[in-house]
């Protein structure tokens, strides 16, 4: 999983929407929020985040 902090607004709804606890969390850069990927090793692959973000700054990729 990779969040583009370019697209990013850090509106919590990522976070919100997965079901696995401490994947995703907020991060300040330079005084700005934006989401980060904590645990990737707890991902189960859901796509609810994909599907959650409204700018489309998360992306899934096979490893």
């Amino acid at each position: 999983m990779r969040i583009d902090p370019l697209l990013c607004t850090a509106c919590m709804k990522c976070a919100q929407a997965c079901p696995q606890h401490d994947v995703i969390g907020v991060v300040k850069v330079n005084g700005t929020p934006f989401m980060e990927v904590r645990h990737v090793e707890n991902c189960v692959g859901c796509g609810r985040c994909v599907n959650a973000c409204l700018t489309n700054a998360i992306g899934l990729y096979l490893v």
